[in-house]
């Protein structure tokens, strides 16, 4: 009987790395985009607050799944602009997890 192919042993030790390294990406771009809906959501809110509420400056808020973060809210005379920036949890090395989302709001004026 011949045997062809290689052996079970050495398919593991060939594809369990290609399969862990295609686990930890769709990992790693499941967090990344977790941080942008966090960063996102939290600009919304701030810009809003703002541009009704007068506030301007820089907020220290927190963001699950977002260290170093940093907000930085400039309110106009027609347009509120909110910058929220961080870094996504990294699973993969040498993987640039650095997030940043704006959103610009109209400023809100009494007459």
């Amino acid at each position: 009987m011949s045997e062809r192919g290689i052996s079970n042993g050495v398919q593991v030790a060939l594809l369990l790395p290609l399969a862990f390294g295609i686990f930890l990406g769709v990992l790693q771009w499941a967090l990344l985009l977790w941080a942008e809906a966090g960063l996102r959501g939290l600009a919304a809110d701030l810009g809003w607050q703002a541009a009704s509420h007068g506030a301007a400056g820089t907020e220290q808020v927190t963001v699950a799944g977002v260290s170093n973060l940093a907000v930085d809210v400039r309110r106009g005379p027609r347009l509120t602009v909110v910058t929220a920036s961080g870094d996504a949890v990294r699973v993969l090395p040498f993987v640039d997890t650095r997030v940043v989302q704006s959103l610009e709001v109209p400023t809100e004026r009494l007459s």
